[in-house]
Order: C-alpha cells, then structure tokens, then sequence
C-alpha cells in the first residue's frame, strides 16, 4: 500500500507539473514582463551575498499575538478584516518593492539554506510566504488580505496528512469542501516559491465581463474572493514531494456571486514602485 501511495504521488506531481506549465506564460505572473526568477541566478545571489539583514529583519510585517509560528522568528500579519487599509506599501512595511511581485516577496528566500539546515524552519517560512504573496494579490484586486487561523492551519495539515498517505485513493469523508475553499497540490521543494505565481495565472483565462467561474479559473478566484477572510496552510514533505493544501474560509467559488467577488485589478504594481 506504501509503494502504490508514493507511486500514486508521483503521478499526482507529474499531472500538475505538466498541465500547470501550459497555462503559465514565461514572464512573471503579475503582469510586470519580467522573467521569474532563474533558480540558477538566484542560488548564485544567495551565495554570493555577504553581509546581507537576517531575513527576520526583512519581513517586517505586523505580528498577531496568537501566531502559529510563534516558536520560530517568523511574523504574520493581523487585521481587523472590517477596517483593513488597502495600501501595500504599508502592508509590506520596510520591505524593498521590485519590478514583480513574485521577486519582492522571494527574492530573499534561500530555499536551499533553509531545506538543508532545518525542514521545520522551511515549511513554517514556505507557509509564511505564501499567505503574503496571496494578500499582496488580493490587494491588488481591490480586497482586504486574509488572517491565517489556526483552527484552518489544524485542518489543512490533517487533509494533507491522509491526501499524502492515500494518494489517489483519497477522498474527502468529512465533506470538508462543502464548508470551505480548498486548493490541493503537490510540487518538488524548490518549486513551492512558484506555487501562488502559477494559480494567479488563470486570471489569464476569466472573464470579468461575463463573471462566471471555471475549473480553470477556481483557484484564481479563490484567491482574491472578497468574502473570504481566513486562510489555513498544511504542507508534508514525503521524499523530495511536498504536498501542500490551502483552507478558505468563507469558501469563494459560489455560483451566482463571482461579480460581488471577484475583480480586476484595482492598483498597479508598477505605480507602487514609485
């Protein structure tokens, strides 16, 4: 049964690697036409880089009192969701602002490092970065960034527990998708920086006139859905496949409310920069 579970998620990772790529054009994803950030190039500035600020000093975000995370030197933000300010400049605090989205929030994130030296530091910051890169595209879109929950983190990691453990055999028996979002995905560890780049670029495929979602476009909209406020994160490594799964809660993608939901984009990256 082990062997068929890790055959299982090699095809899985495979599946999503393959159909993924089609859908990605070559330039980064926040429509800024500057090519993602070459593994290579970025390993080089990584070990060429000396005297660099200590990564904590970097995220300079503000701390919630009941984080997660707290055991580790990592912070997330925390939000009264009804007065949320829609600045990203005040978002990303002391955060330097690049010509991408992508490369402002993992420029500085040495996957390397961090995989070889302590996995449990590693999916704690994969975890941090991820919720950062999705509320920095919600702004955009003209909505108010998530709140991780906790009770969502306990959830998410128990669905990707058994979904790495069965494989193709899973099935959701507590009918968790029919209360909230769920976005499920497998990916090579030095991928997972590119993991919320890949799912915003479905906006390619929407249609904001017709506003009406498809299982093209789902994770997209899950993503900026208005009504949305909470997210959770579970990631599990088994070999060199990380499975990882996002909870939303309020769940988006309900029919008939994607033009209350879902919106262009409201701010430029580009005029952020200056």
């Amino acid at each position: 049964m082990n062997f068929l579970s890790t055959i299982s998620v090699y095809i899985v990772v495979i599946i999503h690697i393959v159909f993924v790529s089609i859908k990605v054009n070559p330039y980064d994803s926040d429509d800024e036409n500057k090519l993602l950030i070459g593994r290579e190039d970025s390993d080089q500035r990584n070990s060429t880089r000396k005297n660099s600020k200590s990564m904590i000093k970097k995220l300079s975000f503000k701390t919630s009192k009941h984080s997660s995370h707290r055991k580790v030197a990592v912070r997330r933000p925390s939000y009264n969701y009804g007065n949320c300010i829609m600045n990203i400049k005040l978002y990303l605090g002391e955060r330097k602002i690049y010509k991408s989205i992508y490369y402002t929030i993992w420029r500085d994130f040495d996957y390397k490092h961090y995989w070889i030296n302590n996995y449990a530091d590693y999916k704690l910051r994969i975890i941090f970065q991820i919720i950062h890169h999705i509320n920095i595209i919600r702004l955009i879109h003209g909505v108010c960034p998530l709140q991780e929950d906790d009770y969502l983190d306990a959830l998410a990691q128990t669905y990707a527990n058994e979904l790495t453990k069965r494989g193709i055999f899973f099935r959701d028996s507590n009918n968790y998708s029919k209360k909230y979002g769920i976005i499920e995905g497998a990916s090579l560890f030095s991928q997972l920086t590119a993991i919320v780049s890949r799912m915003y670029d479905e906006k390619n495929h929407y249609n904001f006139y017709l506003n009406f979602g498809t299982p093209m476009t789902s994770h997209f909209t899950q993503l900026v859905w208005k009504s949305t406020r909470s997210i959770g994160i579970g990631v599990l490594k088994k070999n060199e496949i990380f499975t990882i799964v996002l909870f939303f809660y309020p769940k988006g993608n309900i029919f008939g409310e994607y033009k209350k939901n879902v919106f262009k984009k409201q701010i430029s990256w580009k005029k952020t920069m200056i």
